[in-house]
């Protein structure tokens, strides 16, 4: 997703040890991992959601034009 390596991660670790200390890091590990959770979890009812959109049938004419345009027909 972010396409980090090990170097710049070590690197990360170190400055969030410096800056939030030892103590404070479990904390802002778990915050971080819930708010990951929950923006994953909003991405997927999106994407299902769009998903029933189109799949209801009045959208039928809709996906029909959409499908026209990426193929038109070329004399």
């Amino acid at each position: 997703m972010f396409n980090v390596t090990g170097g710049e991660l070590i690197i990360i670790l170190a400055v969030a040890l410096v800056v939030l200390g030892p103590e404070r890091i479990p904390e802002v590990a778990r915050s971080a991992g819930r708010m990951i959770n929950k923006i994953k979890t909003m991405t997927e009812g999106f994407s299902s959601g769009v998903s029933d959109v189109m799949d209801d049938p009045a959208m039928k004419p809709f996906k029909e034009l959409t499908e026209l345009a990426a193929n038109p027909r070329q004399k």
